[in-house]
């Protein structure tokens, strides 16, 4: 996904704002981690995206189906349905409870 978003931000003009993960995530720099972007922009990230989500008949979304009986969501739909938070929160914990 982050060479979707690159790809996007430099559309927008923030392109060298994101050169390398590994450059952002080792800078810790909060500016351009916490940047809030227009919805608009996010959706043309995560559109671009091949990720598949699972939504569990628990309520939690996984990016494993764990062969429940369940949703697969494309990224953009999970974001149109729980925000970027829900994505950032699975990637992160490999979960993520969601309404």
């Amino acid at each position: 996904m982050f060479e979707e978003a690159r790809a996007v931000l430099s559309g927008h003009g923030l392109g060298g704002w994101v050169a390398s993960f590994e450059e952002l995530v080792q800078q810790h720099d909060r500016e351009r981690l916490d940047l809030e972007l227009p919805d608009a922009v996010c959706e043309q990230v995560v559109g671009a995206s091949r990720a598949t989500y699972f939504l569990g008949p628990d309520g939690r979304l996984r990016m494993v189906d764990r062969g429940e009986a369940g949703r697969k969501l494309s990224a953009l739909e999970v974001f149109r349905s729980f925000g970027g938070s829900a994505i950032e929160e699975v990637h992160e914990f490999g979960s993520a409870q969601v309404h």
